[in-house]
C-alpha cells in the first residue's frame, strides 16, 4: 500500500505572529481571570459587606467596558478615546501583578451596569522598614445612583482592603470642595500635591 503525506504549506510570517499574539492574549486572559478570582475570593468577605440586592460590589472583571466603565469614569475626569480592546489590553497589564492594583465596582442588580468605581493601589517601598504604602484613586458613582451610601462602601471597602494588605497609610489627591467626604472617612490635609503633565495641561 501507499502512505500519502500532505503537508501544509509554511504560514507567512505574519500569520505566525498573528497566531502568536492570539495565544498570548488567551494566555493574559486566563490568567487576569485567574488572578481576579483568587482576588475575589480573598475579599471576599469586604465586598459582601457592602453588596445588597440592588448592587453588588466586586472587582473589575474584563468585560466591564460593555457594562459602561468607561462612561462612568467620564464622571470623574478627562478619560479620552478608550476602546474596548485597549479596555482589555490594560485590563490584561493591571491583573498580571496581584499584589498591585485592586479595582472594585459597584454593579447594578437591575440592569448589570457598572454604578461605581475605586482603587487602591500599592507602593513598595524601602522606607518604613520596608513598608507599603496605598494610594487610593479613581472615586466616583454614576450620578443616577448617588445617595445610597455606595460613595461611603467604596471607600471603607478599600481601607479595609489596605489593611489586609498591610499598608501603612493610605493617600489620595482630591479637589478642595470635596475635602469634607474624605475627612469624613479618617483622612487628613497633609502637606501639598503637587504635578507635572507632560501636555503642559495645568
Amino acid at each position: 500500500f501507499f502512505f500519502l503525506m500532505i503537508r501544509r504549506p509554511p504560514r507567512s510570517t505574519q500569520s505566525r505572529s498573528s497566531a502568536a499574539s492570539d495565544v498570548y492574549k488567551r494566555q493574559a486572559e486566563y490568567m487576569g481571570i485567574i488572578i481576579l478570582m483568587e482576588a475575589q475570593g480573598k475579599y471576599a468577605d469586604i465586598l459582601g459587606d457592602y453588596s445588597n440586592d440592588k448592587y453588588v460590589l466586586r472587582m473589575l472583571k474584563r468585560d466591564d467596558y460593555d457594562r459602561g466603565y468607561i462612561d462612568l469614569l467620564t464622571q470623574l475626569t478627562k478619560v479620552g478615546t478608550v476602546t474596548k480592546e485597549d479596555f482589555e489590553k490594560r485590563w490584561d497589564e493591571v491583573t498580571k501583578d496581584e499584589h498591585f492594583y485592586k479595582i472594585i465596582v459597584y454593579e447594578s442588580t437591575a440592569d448589570g451596569k457598572v454604578v461605581g468605581n475605586g482603587m487602591i493601589f500599592f507602593e513598595k517601598k524601602f522606607a518604613r522598614s520596608c513598608g507599603t504604602a496605598g494610594h487610593v484613586e479613581d472615586i466616583v458613582v454614576d450620578k443616577a445612583h448617588k445617595g445610597q451610601g455606595l460613595e461611603d462602601n467604596i471607600m471603607n471597602a478599600l481601607r479595609r482592603i489596605g489593611d489586609r494588605e498591610g499598608a501603612y497609610k493610605l493617600v489620595l489627591d482630591i479637589p478642595d470642595a470635596e475635602a469634607g467626604f474624605y475627612e469624613k472617612h479618617g483622612y487628613k490635609k497633609y502637606e501639598i500635591h503637587m504635578a507635572w503633565y507632560r501636555d503642559g495641561s495645568i
